[in-house]
């Protein structure tokens, strides 16, 4: 048998140009990914930081201003009344055995407020007295042409408004009641000195009595509102009431906590709006945040002097849903929300509006100075008108939803600004100053851009250096993947060929024996010779032992 070389086979190796193609440019994609990545680190999601300065803008400060003016009958105590009063008192101080001014006082004082409203009849002369209020709550721009949205209990006074009004502009009158009581009656029946005055729990009995019988008695005779808005500021120097819109209410829902909605119109446009998120994606423990303008924040009792309004941010959690009249569920929260907040954007963490800040719980309490029982917020526990309402309330009065070019505008800039890329800031600023002169937002930022800028703090060229870098190294990128395809491409077709290969012949074992120099001759007279080895086929014989004393001829 004959032994064949393996030159015959022939192996596939050239390269699988499609896979080193795919590989090239996923390879390639991979590093354009990682600088891009890596340009845009830290910008992932919306920090809160973010979401509240493009809240900003637009959210305002709603105010309204309100002239109530009351109305209630003035009194007469007739002769017989008279008498009923002062023979009860007469007998009752006896049956207590009342010999002290402060005793007999208390006694008078404790009839009246027993029968105040019997003893003082009303005549068909009035007292009319208005009074000048006002309040301020929050709210936000639906639409860039100037719509609004806040809470109906802003714009309109509530009942509880009214009372309070009421109180404030009875006090002077109950006083004056009391004094007359007290010195034409209450003197002469018992022979009191009117000038020393009345003991104090007497006298807030008396107070008591007359206060309750002017408000049984009182009606609302007319109520005007107008109502400001103020876009607020962050530039040193500046008072709210430099930017101030006067505002029409277009319209306003039920003063009650089903459908507590209004809406504003101010002239103007171009004005930056908040998206609309859906309030029913929340999950409970989802983060929220209120943007408004508390009262206690907005203007601190501490403060000398008036400063630049500046709209407050809160945080917290959705912490529920409760059913309502109507069908619908109010969203609770644990973000704070006080006097102010009213009508205020409540926003998810993408920054769209879910909610309006609208009430919190209340709870009655006794004052330590007074004594009096008095309601004050539950810590904790608030709740927001969910924005669906809103937007279907809208859609009743024919308004949709609307942002403009601003709004896009200034987030870009923010993000420019952020990124301390100060002198493309500095140009989206000035382009949303030329489309919407005055916004002192933009102002402020057109400032600290330029300031940045001169103080050589941008950033801008940072951001091309990657890319530079990238598209530098992208030749040595081309070769290395080539190489690696290259090298891939071979290993795979050298795979495939063996894989397609016919099965070798077998190749029967041979033994070969290996050539030694022989020689001839008489011992000490040798001469070589020349010897042949033929191969032959041994498939089974056991190599031969090699022969002793030397080499020897092989067999012939």
């Amino acid at each position: 048998m004959s032994l064949r070389p393996l030159s015959h086979l022939s192996l596939r190796t050239g390269p699988d140009l499609r896979l080193v193609c795919a590989l090239s440019l996923l390879l390639l994609l991979g590093v354009l990914l990682a600088v891009q990545a890596q340009t845009m680190l830290g910008q992932e999601g919306i920090q809160p930081d973010r979401v509240f300065e493009l809240a900003k803008p637009a959210t305002v400060m709603v105010a309204t201003n309100a002239k109530i003016t009351l109305v209630w009958p003035k009194w007469r105590l007739s002769d017989r009344h008279q008498k009923d009063w002062k023979q009860e008192a007469e007998q009752r101080i006896a049956d207590e055995e009342a010999t002290t001014e402060d005793e007999k006082q208390l006694i008078f004082a404790k009839i009246a407020a027993d029968n105040i409203t019997t003893y003082l009849q009303p005549t068909e002369n009035d007292y009319t007295l208005t009074k000048e209020t006002g309040w301020m709550g929050s709210g936000f721009f639906i639409t860039d042409d100037g719509y609004i949205v806040t809470n109906a209990h802003v714009v309109e006074p509530t009942e509880a408004d009214v009372k309070e009004a009421s109180a404030e502009l009875a006090e002077q009158w109950v006083q004056a009641t009391c004094r007359t009581l007290r010195d034409d009656y209450l003197s002469k029946w018992f022979d009191i000195d009117p000038e020393q005055g009345m003991f104090q729990e007497a006298w807030d009995e008396l107070f008591y009595a007359c206060r309750t019988w002017q408000q049984s008695m009182v009606q609302v005779k007319s109520v005007t509102t107008d109502t400001e808005v103020w876009l607020g500021t962050g530039i040193p120097g500046w008072t709210s009431g430099d930017k101030t819109l006067e505002a029409e209410v277009v319209a306003t829902g039920e003063l009650n906590r089903d459908r507590d909605l209004a809406i504003l119109k101010v002239e103007g446009g171009n004005f930056q709006t908040l998206p609309l998120g859906e309030p029913d994606k929340l999950k409970i423990g989802d983060r929220l945040w209120i943007v408004g303008y508390p009262g206690a924040a907005t203007r601190p009792n501490w403060q000398e002097t008036q400063v630049a309004a500046e709209p407050s941010f809160t945080s917290g959690v959705l912490s529920g849903r409760k059913p309502m009249p109507g069908g619908w569920q109010v969203l609770q929260t644990d973000a704070a929300i006080s006097g102010g907040n009213s009508g205020g954007p409540a926003l998810n963490d993408q920054g769209e509006v879910i909610g309006l800040a609208t009430w919190s719980s209340m709870q009655t309490t006794t004052a330590e100075n007074s004594g009096a029982e008095v309601l004050v917020p539950v810590e904790g526990i608030h709740w927001l008108v969910p924005i669906t309402l809103a937007t279907e309330f809208l859609k009743r009065n024919g308004i949709e939803p609307k942002a403009g070019t601003v709004g896009k505008l200034y987030a870009q800039a923010i993000d420019e600004y952020e990124g301390g890329h100060y002198k493309k800031a500095l140009q989206t600023f000035k382009e949303i100053d030329a489309i919407s002169p005055g916004s002192p937002w933009v102002q402020r930022y057109i400032s600290v851009s330029q300031q940045a800028v001169t103080e050589g703090k941008d950033t801008s060229g940072a951001v091309l250096l990657p890319w530079i870098v990238a598209v530098a190294a992208l030749p040595v990128i081309a070769v290395l993947i080539l190489i690696i395809g290259l090298m891939i491409g071979n290993s795979m077709g050298r795979k495939r060929a063996l894989a397609s290969m016919p099965p070798a012949p077998q190749i029967p074992t041979v033994t070969v024996h290996e050539p030694s120099r022989l020689t001839e001759g008489q011992p000490g007279q040798e001469q070589p010779i020349d010897a042949t080895y033929e191969v032959t086929e041994d498939t089974s014989a056991p190599t031969p032992p090699k022969p002793e004393g030397g080499p020897q001829a092989p067999s012939q």
